[in-house]
């Protein structure tokens, strides 16, 4: 009988030293790691921004008019075809497979963020390629102008080049993302949610004439924070080739 209590004494004892062993463990584990729900992107709707040809008489114009050389210059060093891969490479998962929206132009905005600036070949102008702006990620502002809106519109969106002088005078290019029709109210909350944006953050959003959005795409911490101001001389339309001058 004394045996039997002993053992049952020595029963519950080890019982309740493995339930201090087993608590221990479950207490020391690392906690899991706080993940941010996946933002849904907002798709961009269906559109076509077209523009006319120009006549006989303004084209033979257009060839004696240094501004719309400058444009045509920048539009011809767009190339489309070399950059198509990169920008396919650089969305991420979770906006792949989906058709155009928002989440696969932050991930190209994301990506040449770390863009360092450095002059042109002293005496020239120079428009670097964008295959090559890719490898370097360096050069001026028109660089990185042709680099970004050629890795958007060479999955779809359609990208434009503004060019003008800022308010100190310099002359200045930046990229922006026509949105079409799209609501400006979804199109700033889901940047403010993916970038945590407080109320006194600018999100640069214009409006054409025809409601179509336009996001400026310029170098900063998140799409829309640097709108251009200052005096606008060309706006150069990727797709169509289109030039409007100022």
């Amino acid at each position: 009988m004394k045996d039997l209590i002993r053992f049952l004494l020595l029963f519950l004892l080890c019982g309740l030293l493995w339930d201090k062993i087993v608590t221990a463990k479950e207490d020391t584990s690392p906690p899991e790691p706080h993940r941010r729900p996946t933002l849904e992107a907002p798709l961009i709707p269906e559109f076509t921004l077209h523009h006319p040809e120009p006549g006989f008489f303004e084209s033979i114009l257009n060839n004696f008019d240094a501004e719309h050389n400058l444009g045509d210059n920048m539009l011809k060093a767009c190339l489309i075809d070399g950059i198509r891969p990169v920008s396919v490479e650089l969305i991420a998962p979770e906006n792949a497979d989906l058709p155009l929206n928002l989440g696969q132009l932050c991930d190209l905005y994301q990506a040449a963020q770390t863009w360092q600036y450095l002059n042109d070949p002293a005496g020239r102008e120079y428009f670097a390629p964008p295959a090559e702006s890719h490898r370097t990620h360096r050069g001026d502002c028109d660089d990185y102008a042709i680099y970004l809106a050629s890795l958007a519109s060479s999955i779809g969106f359609e990208s434009v080049i503004g060019v003008g002088f800022d308010v100190s005078g310099q002359c200045h290019a930046f990229p922006e993302v026509c949105l079409g029709p799209m609501d400006a109210e979804i199109v700033e909350k889901y940047l403010r949610d993916r970038f945590e944006l407080d109320s006194r953050q600018p999100v640069g959003i214009r409006k054409d004439s025809l409601q179509h959005l336009y996001l400026n795409l310029d170098r900063g911490q998140y799409p829309g924070a640097k709108p251009f101001r200052g005096k606008l001389i060309l706006r150069l339309f990727l797709t169509d080739h289109s030039i409007e001058q100022f």
